[in-house]
């Protein structure tokens, strides 16, 4: 399993209200890993994706793959970078589809 795939999987986690360790909803801090933004030219320069920045942003721009829009700059999160290999993911002639 790649690195991308390992840092997203993991579950992203904050500390419990109560403070109590063994709580239901004890989590622990998140990692750099999951908040880290990453250009369009970062995603092309590093190959997180099969595409170039220039698609990636007008994709971005007509909203057909997921982003975040902060303060004019478009970037991604890992996550995001993961949905977007899985929109275009195809399965093999005479697979079934969940429903």
């Amino acid at each position: 399993m790649s690195t991308l795939v390992k840092a997203i999987k993991a579950p992203a986690r904050a500390k419990s209200k109560t403070g109590t360790k063994g709580d239901a909803g004890e989590t622990a801090p998140l990692t750099e890993a999951a908040v880290r933004h990453y250009t369009a030219e970062e995603i092309e320069t590093r190959r997180l994706l099969p595409c170039t920045a220039r698609w990636l942003k007008k994709e971005a721009y007509a909203r057909r793959v997921p982003f975040t829009g902060v303060a004019g700059k478009l970037t991604w999160r890992l996550d995001q970078i993961l949905a977007i290999s899985q929109m275009f993911d195809s399965a093999p002639i005479g697979a079934r589809r969940t429903a």
